[in-house]
């Protein structure tokens, strides 16, 4: 029994019981279909092909179909075209040497009045273009670039994408009406041409030098998607064109990588992006996932870098399977660690024990595969706690630091704040401030040092002031300073968080900002749920000039009694001076 259009031919096989049944009606219906190609039914050959296709989505042979493809493309009717074409993207690939006899077809059909007539030539070529057809075409394909309209312009930028993948030497062909494209208010035609550019800067460096002049507009792009309202077109979870957001931020991190103007122009942007999207959705976290990639691979500054951290150390710390393997990709591993400096090689009670080298020695091989210099000088015996909390203290300004002349300063301390923002630390830091040096240590109390060393004597304590920043929705929080005389500008921020009522409040999430003239550093919050009674804190830093005021700018998020909660507030409530350096 021959079936005479698709319906039909669809119904026969889903009756068939058996397999074999399935398969002997496949073969009856594809020598039917050879004996109509043999007939030439112009009339009979759009409901042929239609079967034929179908045929070929099963699995069964069907490139004896290719030219009778060819001939409905050349058909004046839409409906045939569109079928031709088809049939040319699911029978034909580029290294079939029919493929050159449509090259004329998809010329003539990218010349069309009807813009739809266009759109099937240019998506056919975007999917089948060789080499070849790529330099035939490449004229056409920049024409239409410049088209009024925006449904072809969008199609064609993908197209040229094709072209410049197939022919990277003709890329430059593409720069000009590249730049056009880029200021489109069409959201469509604007994805389309940041994907075309992004490819066109990874292909030639002397392309990229030439697009870092568009940052400035990439910016207002990107700024415009942040602080526009609901847009129901384009509004994915409450966020506007995600898609966009993360094609912008892709490109704006290949133009950013090396250069200091353009990264210093996108600096604020970013933080914007990093602080106003939402981090509960997984949209928000996919664009807040490129914007750690950007900020890490780009040249910015150190505050910017820290907030990156910090989002990364949320994401790594979510139960989620799909955040908490992020550190395993190799960019973003790359862009935190390479900044990273070498580990020092430090003396320990126990020393270094080897086959090779006796106890308490300080030299090792790890030097020499680092590109360290070994130190050979003696170095008192000293714990490796006392060593970091040394360290901890020159880092967060603590008013108490060691004394010991004979400890020698860390180096290498560029990045240690990052390296702080990364793994979370909040380390209490207790410095050792005695004077003596240590008492000899014998092999048979080495073991058990650390068990009978007394607690070292604690500082006096500084009398500090509590500054409510913010009080609404059953939860408080307050900010508690401490500065250090001998370090002016430097400010250090305890944040105590509570709630008043009955509820726990629960995914706290705590942002701040300050002036672009200021840095800011933020460790994790100690618990992102706060229950009734309790006290959570968080710690933070802000390095200022000296006599100015410390702004922030809070934003605050959590759920409490079955409410989603998010605000944001500006704080100034500090005492004037207060960066001076005084108590």
């Amino acid at each position: 029994m021959v079936h005479h259009n698709l319906k039909s031919l669809i119904k026969g096989i889903r009756s068939c019981k058996t397999v074999a049944d399935e398969r002997a009606l496949i073969q009856q219906e594809s020598a039917a279909i050879r004996a109509s190609f043999r007939e030439e039914n112009s009339f009979q050959r759009h409901n042929t092909i239609a079967k034929l296709l179908y045929i070929h989505m099963l699995g069964s042979p069907a490139h004896f179909g290719q030219i009778e493809c060819l001939k409905l493309v050349a058909s004046p009717r839409f409906s045939d075209k569109r079928l031709g074409y088809l049939g040319i993207m699911l029978l034909l690939d580029e290294n079939q040497e029919v493929l050159t006899l449509v090259t004329n077809s998809l010329k003539n059909d990218m010349n069309h009045s009807n813009m739809y007539a266009v759109g099937l030539a240019l998506c056919t070529f975007a999917n089948i273009a060789s080499e070849e057809m790529s330099r035939d075409l490449a004229n056409e394909i920049e024409k239409l670039l410049g088209s009024s309209n925006t449904y072809i312009r969008k199609k064609a930028a993908l197209c040229a994408l094709r072209v410049i993948k197939k022919v990277p030497d003709i890329t430059d062909h593409f720069t000009t009406k590249a730049k056009n494209l880029l200021t489109d208010r069409n959201h469509g035609v604007l994805l389309s041409s940041i994907t075309l550019v992004t490819e066109m800067c990874q292909i030639d460096p002397g392309v990229l030098e030439e697009f870092r002049n568009a940052v400035p507009l990439l910016v207002r792009n990107l700024k415009s998607l942040v602080t526009t309202g609901y847009s129901p077109e384009h509004d994915v979870s409450g966020i506007t064109d995600p898609f966009l957001q993360v094609k912008i931020l892709r490109l704006l991190r290949l133009l950013g990588k090396g250069d200091q103007q353009a990264s210093e122009t996108m600096n604020d942007i970013l933080a914007q992006v990093a602080t106003n999207t939402d981090s509960t959705k997984n949209v928000g976290n996919s664009i807040l996932y490129e914007t750690v990639l950007t900020v890490l691979e780009i040249e910015a500054d150190t505050g910017l870098r820290v907030m990156a951290i910090n989002i990364l150390g949320k994401f790594l710390s979510n139960r989620d399977k799909e955040f908490a393997s992020l550190f395993s990709l190799g960019e973003l591993r790359e862009g935190v660690l390479e900044r990273m400096p070498p580990p020092e090689l430090k003396a320990t009670v126990m020393g270094v024990v080897s086959e090779n080298k006796p106890v308490g020695s300080t030299q090792s091989r790890d030097g020499d595969l680092l590109g360290d210099e070994i130190v050979t000088t003696p170095v008192p015996e000293t714990t490796s706690a006392q060593r970091n909390q040394d360290l901890l203290a020159d880092i967060f300004g603590s008013s108490s630091a060691t004394t010991n002349a004979a400890s020698p300063p860390p180096s290498r301390q560029t990045t240690v704040d990052d390296i702080l923002g990364l793994f979370g630390s909040s380390t209490t830091i207790t410095p050792n401030t005695s004077t003596s040096p240590p008492p000899a240590v014998t092999a048979a109390s080495a073991f058990s040092l650390l068990q009978t060393q007394s607690p070292p004597p604690q500082p006096p304590a500084q009398k500090l002031t509590a500054y409510t920043a913010y009080e609404k929705n059953e939860l408080k929080i307050t900010l508690t300073p401490q500065t250090n005389a001998a370090k002016p500008g430097v400010v250090m921020i305890l944040a105590r968080f509570q709630v008043s009522g009955d509820s726990a409040a629960s995914g706290l999430n705590f942002q701040a900002a300050v002036p672009k003239s200021q840095q800011l550093q933020m460790l994790p919050i100690s618990n992102s749920t706060i229950t009734p009674g309790a006290v959570e804190t968080q710690q933070m830093r802000v390095v200022a000039p000296v006599g100015s005021n410390v702004r922030l700018r809070l934003r605050i998020s959590y759920s409490i009694a079955g409410q989603n909660i998010q605000d944001q507030v500006d704080f100034a409530g500090f005492p004037h001076g207060l960066t001076s350096g005084g108590p």
